[in-house]
């Protein structure tokens, strides 16, 4: 089952920032990214700038592909984090309340 960790996020969570993007809520429960790589963007730029060390027929600068890797790792880890510390928050809410919350149901959808 996939959740959409945003529209959770959005709903249920007020942030001080112009985005409710990962990097912006992640500052919630880990600490700030240090790699050169820090959004999608700049990934997206780091491809191409593999793809351009490959026009003289080389396998190119694997150091790109490494570093963008690297960020694709951290985003994985990044929304395990999250959904770890939401339903932390939701266990906390819980115990204020003195009683479970519901979850919303489970929508069976077909895959395209």
């Amino acid at each position: 089952m996939l959740v959409d960790l945003y529209r959770v996020v959005r709903q249920g969570i007020r942030l001080s920032t112009d985005s409710y993007s990962l990097k912006k809520v992640e500052r919630l429960y880990m600490p700030a990214r240090e790699e050169s790589i820090a959004d999608a963007a700049g990934s997206m730029v780091m491809y191409e700038r593999w793809l351009t060390s490959r026009e003289d027929g080389s396998q190119g600068n694997a150091t790109l592909l490494d570093e963008i890797a690297m960020y694709n790792q951290r985003d994985c880890v990044s929304t395990a984090q999250l959904r770890d510390w939401l339903e932390a928050r939701r266990v906390e809410e819980e115990a204020l309340r003195g009683a479970p919350i519901d979850r919303p149901p489970v929508i069976e959808r077909a895959c395209e």
